[in-house]
């Protein structure tokens, strides 16, 4: 996972016959740093309001203010 890409670049894993092969690597690489996180940190809170982009097939939040607390 890396935190700095560009956000502009599109990064979609497709479905179908048209699905990314590495997103099940993905899928489990982002599981394990979401568990490495809870493991380590105490709290995170919202330090501003979450900024959403209008699209037709995903949710899309490119803005999302965070203070995390260590553990």
């Amino acid at each position: 996972m890396d935190i700095t890409r560009n956000p502009m670049k599109a990064l979609t894993w497709g479905y179908g016959t048209h699905s990314c092969p590495g997103q099940f690597i993905s899928v489990m690489e982002t599981g394990a740093l979401l568990g490495a996180m809870a493991r380590r940190i105490k709290r995170i809170e919202l330090t501003g309001p979450p900024q959403r982009q209008l699209h037709n097939l995903a949710r899309v939040v490119p803005e999302l203010p965070l203070r995390v607390t260590p553990d």
